[in-house]
Parts: structure tokens; sequence; C-alpha cells
């Protein structure tokens, strides 16, 4: 017997947008929020319901404004302390002394470990994300970005012709 089963998206649409610092593109952007409902299916008739998801999309990369795109300093000290066992490894006598290009694998390592470390040492500290929104401009509060409807300030701020919330 041939089963098809999976998870199906009903209704993905956008429904609302706003200002925020995209990490993706390192830009003040307009990002789009959609939201689906998911299902479990069986010969792609919808059976059991599985929930609201949501993301959003930055209109610039259309990439996610929130996805971590640096290294992280821990990452870096860990790849320091592997190049560094490499090279400790390397550097023991008689390892590399025979072959005719050891001294070269071991100015490579040397120079890995030099590099890593000036990854490291250059390295800004990053501004919070709290910190980038403090700075962006606000969204305009009168006429709607994506259809200049008039936008509606209230308790959940969206636009009166497409019904976008503005966020």
């Amino acid at each position: 017997m041939f089963l098809i089963f999976g998870i199906k998206r009903i209704g993905h649409k956008k429904v609302g947008y706003g200002k925020d610092y995209c990490n993706s593109c390192q830009n003040e952007a307009v990002v789009e929020r959609y939201r689906w409902f998911s299902w479990i299916h069986i010969f792609f008739i919808p059976l059991i319901p599985v929930g609201y998801y949501s993301h959003t999309r930055c209109t610039i990369c259309t990439n996610d404004p929130n996805a971590k795109v640096r290294t992280s300093l821990w990452q870096k000290v860990l790849f320091l302390m592997v190049i560094a066992g490499l090279n400790w490894v390397l550097y023991q006598d008689g390892l590399l002394d025979d072959l005719s290009y050891g001294l070269a694998i071991k100015l490579l390592a040397m120079l890995m470990l030099l590099g890593c470390g000036y990854w490291i040492y250059r390295g800004r500290a990053d501004v919070s994300k709290k910190e980038r929104r403090k700075q962006l401009t606000p969204v305009d509060q009168k006429i709607c970005m994506m259809c200049e409807g008039e936008v509606v300030v209230a308790k959940k701020t969206h636009c009166s012709r497409c019904k976008l919330e503005v966020f």
C-alpha cells in the first residue's frame, strides 16, 4: 500500500511589517512578518491541527533578520585551542623530521595559530540588538508602507486598507 503523509501549511500570508536591524545584511530594514497554520495530512487531506507558526523576513536580503551570522567568542577560542593542540603535536621531537616538507607543515601550523590569535584579537564587541533598535528611524505612523493606506493607531496599530499590523 502506498501512503502519502506529512505536514501541510495552510494560509501562508503576510500579517505585518516594521523597522528592525537585520543581522544578515547589517542594515536598517523593513521587516515583514508572515504567519501560517500547519496540519498533519494523509493523502493531502488535513487531519490533525499542529498550530500557528510565524517568521520574519528582511525586505533587503530576504533572510531572517534575527539570524546569527557572526562567530561567537567561545567558538573562536575553541578553534584557537584546537590549532594550539595541533601545533603542540607537530612540534614534538622526531614527528616530522624525516619528511622533506615537515618544516613547511610546521610553519603553516604556526601561521594558522598566529592568524587565529589575530582573528580573536581584532574581533569587535558587537552592539546589542536593543542598542541598534534605539537608533532606528521609526515607521511612519500615518501612511502604510505596503499599500499607502491610512494607518490606524490603536492598541494594535494596523493599516485600514490592507489590515497589516505595524510593529
